[in-house]
């Protein structure tokens, strides 16, 4: 069931792996290197648009390497699985 944007901005989720929902723009880049490094896939997203209510800010940046894991932040209990969906 799908919830709407009210509900999702109430829930507050800030659960992502790693704790890293403070990590920075630097941080995110900084784990692509390394993926890069390691040769293992991932992809990155980054918030070029959003509508309130919506805790994700413009420029943030996540990664979901192949295995499904998850460093950054961007946004909320709604953005995150959307994220890992697509």
């Amino acid at each position: 069931m799908a919830r709407t944007s009210a509900e999702c901005h109430r829930s507050g989720s800030t659960d992502v792996t790693n704790g890293s929902r403070a990590a920075d723009g630097a941080a995110v880049m900084a784990r692509a290197v390394e993926l890069v490094e390691a040769g293992e896939y991932f992809t990155m997203a980054t918030v070029v648009w959003r509508q309130a209510p919506s805790s994700g800010q413009y420029g943030s940046r996540a990664i979901v390497t192949a295995e499904g894991e998850l460093f950054g932040w961007i946004g909320g209990a709604c953005a995150e699985p959307v994220l890992m969906r697509e």
